[in-house]
Parts: structure tokens; sequence; C-alpha cells
């Protein structure tokens, strides 16, 4: 089974015509329902806009230079987009310009008008169609009959969108429950639940609950020396001071310090930490 491009511009614009989300997430369903298992990841990346080879290498004066005339009928395929996506990206060094230039010269031949309106947009970040990511997940877990939730936790675990959607639609709640945390793999932002009130949050569960305090932190790390004095830039060592760790400007402890400033927790043995908000 194979997909023409053409059917998924043409859901594209459907769901750039409309406003309503669950009208967006139906048209995207009906869509992610009949695609092959090979082409599930593509027309994901073709619908949230960020095509699955990543940065691709063209920007709006390759795409501008590109101008065949547009094909009378529909033949480009989602894979004919894909691979096309996939050399672009792969082409670097010496002649690539004129290379990229051929491969998009090809491809858009044999594109129709709306075809080529589309990859162009594609291309240069332009999609703008209203299929949010936020969207296309629900779409995926309607096309596969599964919770929504059950998609999300896959996705937020996973961190692939693309990846996860042809799990979902190939192995249904099975495989996306096999999705969990592995070892040097990013996990996408965990966004919190509704509950309908304080029981059914806290559930049957053991919980604990902590104070937290919002803003942004960093940690930087320097060598555990008494305040007073930076062995690689003082000569004079004015009396210790056990809160402190390295920084610039004066101590706010009171000492003739120029070098370190103090931390306004007790010293700890071992490297000192630093905190910015």
């Amino acid at each position: 089974m194979t997909t023409l491009l053409a059917d998924v511009v043409a859901v594209a614009d459907r769901v750039a015509a409309t406003s309503a989300r669950n009208a967006k997430r139906d048209a995207l369903a009906d869509l992610l329902g009949g695609l092959a298992p090979d082409e599930v990841e593509p027309v994901i990346g073709f619908l949230t806009g960020t095509p699955r080879q990543g940065r691709i290498g063209v920007g709006w004066a390759t795409i501008a230079a590109v101008e065949p005339a547009p094909a009378p009928t529909p033949t480009l395929t989602v894979d004919d987009l894909d691979t096309t996506l996939t050399r672009l990206a792969g082409t670097s060094g010496a002649g690539s310009a004129a290379a990229r230039h051929e491969l998009l010269t090809r491809l858009l031949a044999r594109a129709t008008a709306a075809e080529a309106d589309f990859v162009r947009r594609l291309l240069v970040g332009e999609l703008r169609q209203g299929a949010s990511e936020g969207v296309v997940t629900e779409a995926v877990a309607r096309a596969a009959g599964v919770p929504g939730t059950t998609v999300r936790r896959a996705v937020m675990l996973g961190g692939d969108l693309g990846r996860t959607a042809r799990v979902a639609l190939t192995e249904g709640q099975a495989g996306l429950d096999r999705i969990g945390l592995t070892v040097g793999r990013a996990v996408q932002p965990m966004l919190a639940a509704t509950a309908d009130g304080i029981e059914a949050a806290l559930g049957d569960e053991p919980v604990s609950v902590e104070w937290k305090l919002d803003g942004a932190r960093s940690r930087s790390t320097g060598p555990a020396t008494t305040c007073g004095c930076s062995p690689a830039t003082s000569t004079t060592s004015p009396p210790g001071c056990p809160r402190w760790w390295p920084g610039s400007g004066p101590c706010r402890c009171g000492r003739s310090c120029s070098t370190a400033r103090c931390s306004p927790w007790p010293r700890v043995p071992g490297p000192a930490p630093s905190r910015r908000r």
C-alpha cells in the first residue's frame, strides 16, 4: 500500500481550514489509520512540520531558485518525499549547493501546485497548518484505538512522536506499555494531569509532599578552600569564613576578601555549590 503525498496535503488543508480541535483530530486519525507502517514516521513529521531527518540544509534562497512547472496530476508518494529529504540532509561539501538544487528540481517537477507549496513551506519551517503535536498525538490515539493518556505517556518516555505513533498503530496498547525510560534518552516535558479531588489524586499509594520553589537554577563548583583567598589570585589569607563559595565581588562576611563571597548556608566539605535565580 502506497500513500500519495496529495492525500497528506489534502488532509493538511482540511486541518488548516477548521478551528475545531475535534475535527482536526478526526481528519488526521483517518489519514493515519490508512498508512503503511513505514509511512507513519515520515507523515507524522510532515504533519507537525518537523521532518524526521532533522536539519535539511535548505533555506529560502535555495527553494526560491527552484521553479519548475507544476505537474498536472499527483504522482508523488510519501516515500518519494521522505527519500528526497534524506538525500538533501546528507548532502554536504563541495558541490552540495548544485546537488541540492538538482534534487529539489526533480522533486518539484513531479509535484502539483498544491504539493509544491506544501513542500516549500515544510522545508523552510512555515507549514502553519494548525496540526500541533498535541492534536496529532490525539489523532494517533484515536487511529490506534488506545487511550490518549497511554500515547502521551509513551511519547514522553520515548521522546519521539513519530516512533511512538508507529508502535501505537502497529502494536497497540501492548507495544506502548513496553516503552519506558532508557538511559541516555531524553524525556519530554512532563505535564500534570487533572483529578476530581484530593482523594482521587492521591489514590491508595503512599505519597510524600515537599515544598517547591520556582526559579531557574544553575550549579557550578569550585575548590574547597577557606574564605579570604584564592590560591591562584591572592597572596594574603585573612581570617577564614565557614560560609563561602568561590566567585567574584567582595565577601559578604565582612572580612577583607575580594576573591570569594559567602553562601547563605553552612560550609560543607567538598565542592561548593553556586545557585542563581
